[in-house]
C-alpha cells in the first residue's frame, strides 16, 4: 500500500500503532542501509579513477572484477594557489 493511500484510510485511533510500527521498523531499515553501503571520500586519480578504501571492500566483500553501483557527489574543490 502506497504511504497517500495509507494516510487517506487512516483513522486517528489508527495513530498510535502506526507510530509504535514506525519506531521499530526505521532503525532495522537504517541498519540494514549500514551494512549493506560505504559512504567515503575519494580523490579521483589518473584517468578518472576512483578507489574503494581497503574497509569497505573487505566489509562489503568486494573483490576485483566485482561490479558496483557507484553514486557521485562533487565536493567544494580547494582553492588552487
Amino acid at each position: 500500500m502506497k504511504l497517500s493511500e495509507l494516510i487517506e484510510n487512516l483513522e486517528v485511533e489508527d495513530i498510535p500503532g502506526l507510530i509504535r510500527q514506525m519506531k521499530e521498523e526505521i532503525p532495522k531499515i537504517i541498519e540494514n542501509a549500514a551494512y549493506s553501503h560505504a559512504f567515503f571520500k575519494a580523490k579521483v586519480g589518473e584517468s578518472g579513477r576512483v578507489t574503494i578504501p581497503n574497509a569497505e571492500r573487505d566489509v562489503l566483500d568486494i573483490e576485483e572484477g566485482d561490479i558496483v553501483q557507484v553514486m557521485v557527489k562533487p565536493l567544494d574543490r580547494k582553492e588552487e594557489g
